[in-house]
């Protein structure tokens, strides 16, 4: 077989093993790379290289800390005070977070990391105005990720 019939069968086990749920997605990653790796589609080199990519270890980082505010009273202290200032109304609170991610882009370099910094907190947020976050979630990761694209002065 040649190696990109080699690697599509590999991505279609992936999406099955994913769409099964039964191991974590990094299980399911790694166990990915490991058969890209011994399959010959990927180089060692490459399938290593990335582990010490800066942005890599960015991402890593943010959503460790994303995950244990998460677990403490911060984010809906935060979110609170956002609906407070916002005096309730979930169209207004949610034009803050937007406002925030604008500002948060403009002044950190990439958006996937305020993405990720703001999510919690429109989850929170969601929680607490008894929205499903499934039916605004469409719409919220769209505007949000608009809204930490746009980039003033750049």
């Amino acid at each position: 077989m040649s190696t990109i019939t080699i690697a599509i069968l590999i991505f279609v086990v992936t999406l099955i093993l994913y769409g099964v749920n039964k191991f974590s997605m990094g299980t399911v990653g790694m166990i990915t790379m490991a058969a890209l790796l011994v399959t010959g589609c990927l180089a060692p080199k490459d399938a290593l290289g990335y582990f010490a990519n800066k942005n890599v270890i960015l991402m890593l980082s943010m959503f460790v800390v994303s995950a244990g505010l998460s677990r403490t009273t911060f984010l809906d202290a935060f979110s609170d005070t956002i609906v407070k200032l916002a005096k309730g109304s979930f169209k207004r609170t949610y034009l803050c977070y937007i406002v925030m991610a604008v500002i948060l882009t403009n002044l950190l370099s990439s958006p996937l990391v305020v993405f990720t910094i703001l999510l919690p907190l429109v989850d929170s947020m969601c929680k607490r105005s008894h929205t499903n976050l499934s039916h605004e979630g469409k719409r919220s990761c769209q505007r949000l990720s608009d809204g930490s694209r746009s980039r003033i002065g750049r």
